[in-house]
């Protein structure tokens, strides 16, 4: 996927199995430019895809998927991470990703996310 054109800030197999990764310039460009807030939690964003809560489709991308945490000591709403495979078969651990955003969720805000169906929910 990524290639020394295209660094990362990491790669992970997320909890579906597939190798993810997070472009640099989408990190630069976009996640700290518009959601500042997630400066330093690189770390969040790898344990929420390796551990979410709940996972949705998105609505962006036919082949894309919301990964999002629990409530947070540093996130009280949690985060929400979107993914965007190659492959409708990420379900399936079939395919790879690129992280295309990484946000704070705000329920005042956006109490009703653009978001499709829930694919998987951690039972408490």
């Amino acid at each position: 996927m990524a290639t020394k054109k295209n660094p990362v800030v990491f790669g992970l197999t997320e909890f579906f199995g597939n190798l993810v990764e997070l472009p640099t310039s989408t990190w630069v460009d976009h996640v700290l430019v518009y959601h500042p807030e997630m400066v330093g939690h690189e770390n969040v964003i790898q344990q929420v895809l390796k551990d979410p809560f709940e996972i949705k489709e998105s609505t962006l991308y036919a082949t894309g998927a919301a990964f999002i945490s629990e409530p947070l000591l540093v996130f009280p709403e949690g985060i929400r991470v979107l993914v965007n495979y190659t492959d409708i078969s990420y379900q399936k651990g079939a395919a790879t990703g690129l992280i295309t955003t990484a946000y704070p969720v705000d329920l005042i805000n956006y109490q009703r996310p653009n978001l499709g169906k829930t694919v998987y929910r951690k039972r408490k």
